[in-house]
């Protein structure tokens, strides 16, 4: 059974790092690109945004927390959400990046419910933004073809609403439920740290939607020489669009549900099938760079400050 762990987990290391060239080697066979456009300062200046977004990413981290009535130095956030992204890449099922954040958060003493919570409604913040981003270029600028469905729309609200009413009514009457009292007390004070903290949450989805819009440039701007006829406003649509399906829990190397949607959002928006994988690649690339990044980092020793950090 060791054997075969070390197996799984080699394979995983691998995947990427073979996958990769492989993929572009494929795409150059397939006339999709040339070799000396794929290196090219827009592909260097693309990289610079996607770090650039993760460096939001720490800051909307420590907002979140603070929000909580938790401290997190700025820098060990950064770092923390770097090796996140190494461990979701090769850590089964995406739980990977928030098991790292999260260990973490529990080694410098934070309590477990406020340490899942901070995780929880970072990635909330993150999915508004997105959510923000997609519908908001569906609507003013229509880069696919799209119908909405009233019936489809006025079920998912009533569906929601009925939620709401169900969430009320258990809290309401949350002293019948002993049991989870002691459950209802956290939620009652994390939900009274974020009722006067509320800016901070505006503030996080801001950064939210920022990160996003440079991750996207970024990809714009590294497939620039390619010449795929795609304008910045299907890239951006796209690259948002298929991130809400980060939250499906399967991944192997980091390609899950996102990688898919994306390719069939690109091949929608009319790219070959090469070009659409091209593309998809090219923010993989990027992502593999930052979770890198992540790796390596966590090679050096912490900071004296950043091992001091406790709960404010």
């Amino acid at each position: 059974m060791a054997t075969r762990a070390r197996w799984l987990n080699a394979a995983r290391v691998a995947a990427p790092l073979v996958g990769v060239p492989v993929l572009v080697t494929w795409c150059i066979s397939e006339q999709a690109l040339a070799l000396d456009d794929t290196l090219s300062a827009g592909f260097v200046g693309g990289l610079a945004l996607v770090f650039l977004a993760f460096a939001l990413l720490g800051l909307r981290f420590v907002l979140i927390l603070g929000a909580l009535g938790m401290h997190l130095d700025y820098v060990a956030s950064l770092r923390m959400n770097l090796l996140g992204m190494f461990y979701y890449f090769f850590v089964p099922f995406a739980i990977g990046a928030d098991l790292a954040r999260f260990i973490k958060l529990k080694a410098r003493d934070h309590p477990t419910v406020d340490a899942g919570a901070a995780i929880i409604i970072d990635h909330m913040a993150g999915l508004s933004a997105l959510i923000i981003i997609s519908t908001g270029l569906l609507f003013a600028y229509h880069p696919i073809a799209f119908t909405l469905d009233m019936s489809l729309l006025q079920g998912l609200a009533l569906a929601g609403f009925a939620a709401f009413v169900t969430c009320l009514v258990i809290y309401r009457k949350r002293a019948l439920f002993t049991r989870w009292r002691k459950q209802f007390d956290h939620v009652e004070r994390i939900l009274g740290h974020l009722g006067k903290a509320w800016w901070s949450l505006g503030i996080a989805t801001v950064l939210s939607i920022v990160m996003h819009v440079l991750i996207a440039t970024g990809v714009w701007m590294g497939s620039a020489n390619w010449a795929f006829g795609l304008g910045y406003v299907e890239i951006l649509f796209t690259v948002a669009t298929a991130q809400i399906f980060q939250a499906v829990p399967i991944n192997f190397g980091g390609i899950g549900a996102t990688e898919v949607t994306a390719t069939s959002l690109y091949l929608a928006l009319g790219l070959p099938l090469s070009a659409a994988i091209l593309m998809v690649s090219l923010a993989y690339v990027y992502r593999l760079a930052t979770a890198i990044a992540g790796g390596l980092w966590d090679l050096l020793p912490e900071r004296s400050s950043d091992e001091t950090a406790r709960p404010a």
